[in-house]
């Protein structure tokens, strides 16, 4: 089959396959802050700033953290960014329904977090993504066991 037969075939395919479902295809733009500008983090000095020196230079986070269990652990982060998502739905039958969506404009977010001890003096600073920045910073919390049932009734 010619590339040129290929097109109208792969078209038909497509309307056939999305004639009992639904597609939808989105445009989103996000955006996200303000950026921390290199020449304030780089002013930062471990060892010599504080928490209040360094919100001081560059405002509020965008995320905090616990760190070590008496320090803290704070993330900027900013982003403007667009991109295209695309749902796909289908029924089968009266009451079965499927769905997949994939979205290409969730992307890792880059910025710039700062460490804390528990007197918050500043530890050290890094960037680049959140997710790998934090990786070690982000773990479910612990149950709480409640009073009533720690007796065991």
């Amino acid at each position: 089959m010619s590339r040129r037969a290929r097109w109208p075939a792969l078209l038909a395919a497509c309307a056939a396959a999305t004639a009992a479902g639904c597609v939808h295809v989105v445009y989103r733009r996000r955006s996200v802050e303000d950026p921390v500008l290199s020449g304030d983090v780089a002013a930062l000095k471990p060892g010599a700033d504080d928490l209040g020196s360094c919100l001081g230079r560059l405002g509020a986070p965008y995320f905090v953290w616990e760190y070590h269990v008496d320090g803290v652990a704070l993330g900027w982060v900013a982003e403007d960014a667009g991109g295209w998502s695309v749902q796909f739905s289908y029924s089968f039958e009266r009451f079965l329904n499927a769905g997949l969506s994939v979205d290409l404009a969730d992307s890792d977010l880059h910025g710039v977090v700062l460490w804390f001890d528990g007197e918050l003096r500043l530890l050290k600073w890094q960037r680049g993504r959140m997710r790998d920045l934090t990786s070690g910073l982000r773990h479910r919390p612990a149950p709480v066991d409640d009073a009533d049932d720690a007796g065991g009734r």
